[in-house]
């Protein structure tokens, strides 16, 4: 179902003209939010090069699904790194042995050193005969532009509610809402956190920590709900962007912009408690805390402070 969802979208349409039409590009940059997307969009890719029909009934769409011998993938380990760069260039000039074309597909670009990307500059620029490279990234600012220079860019955007919602089969209600709520268009996104069991918890934890959290006697409480996550601590922050950005949207009258519209009523109660200004305050405690969290081991501290910040922060802006 994600595969026809992928081949419906404009963007591949495009690109397999260009193919039946032998128009097609050496190298491709697929860049998307979600990094879920741009490696199954390059997957695609690498099978309409191989088959231009799709037909996933003849040998090269077959093999594709198990292990083609002219598809290569990378990088080996976290990240593309210069050893994996020499060795897609060897073998560059290395011909295909079952098919007619060789396909090498590196997954989140934008993590590879920038030695390992110079190291690919000159056989994107100046590619061997029935050589193509597929390149995905959620995070186009880290590739080197003279590695965007030499790639077919393709963007893609996020989905549809609708389009997603047919993928989340087998899930009750609380659960569907939520992870579309919070997925924001985002395919992969979106099947990841359908999957997380304690994300209904999260969810109402960051929830009734914006609508119900009144006093300094609460912190206590709602760190330790919070602490009962430690995994999850980063997810609750996010969250909680979340929830103070639809408050914008209900406060500036803008409703049809807000993502959460599972929990507007409650937000249209407490809309009245925060100010603009104190919303923006929140969100500059909220980032900072995330920072703080990357480099401080006191993660109850932290906690513990942000939440008293946040009241002290209602109280001011009163």
């Amino acid at each position: 179902m994600i595969r026809k969802i992928l081949q419906d979208r404009e963007e591949f349409k495009k690109v397999l003209e260009d193919i039946r039409l032998g128009k097609q590009a050496h190298s491709y940059l697929i860049i998307s939010n979600d990094s879920f997307t741009a490696k199954e969009f390059t997957r695609l890719i690498a099978n309409a090069l191989l088959c231009s029909d799709l037909c996933g009934k003849c040998e090269n769409c077959i093999k594709l699904g198990k292990d083609h011998p002219d598809v290569k993938y990378f990088p080996k380990k976290n990240q593309l790194l210069v050893e994996d760069s020499n060795y897609i260039v060897d073998e560059s000039f290395v011909k295909p042995i079952f098919a007619d074309s060789k396909i090498f597909i590196i997954d989140d670009f934008d993590k590879s050193t920038s030695e390992a990307q110079n190291k690919l500059l000159k056989v994107l620029e100046e590619p061997n005969s029935n050589m193509y490279y597929l390149l995905s990234t959620s995070n186009a600012q880290n590739v080197l532009p003279t590695i965007k220079s030499r790639c077919f860019k393709i963007e893609i955007g996020a989905f549809s509610r609708d389009i997603i919602e047919k993928e989340l089969t087998d899930l009750d209600r609380d659960t569907k809402e939520i992870a579309l709520a919070l997925g924001n268009g985002y395919l992969g996104r979106t099947i990841e956190l359908s999957k997380k069991k304690n994300l209904g918890d999260i969810f109402m934890l960051a929830t009734n920590i914006i609508c119900k959290m009144k006093s300094s006697r609460e912190v206590l409480v709602y760190s330790k709900k919070i602490m009962d996550n430690k995994d999850d601590i980063l997810f609750v922050f996010e969250i909680l962007s979340m929830i103070l950005e639809d408050l914008i949207a209900i406060k500036t009258k803008q409703k049809d912009v807000v993502r959460l519209k599972y929990i507007e009523s409650e937000l249209n109660q407490v809309a009245d408690e925060y100010s603009m200004k104190c919303i923006t305050e929140i969100e500059k405690l909220i980032r900072n805390d995330v920072k703080e969290m990357k480099f401080f081991t006191n993660t109850t501290l932290i906690v513990d402070n942000f939440l008293m910040n946040m009241l002290e922060v209602k109280y001011l802006c009163r």
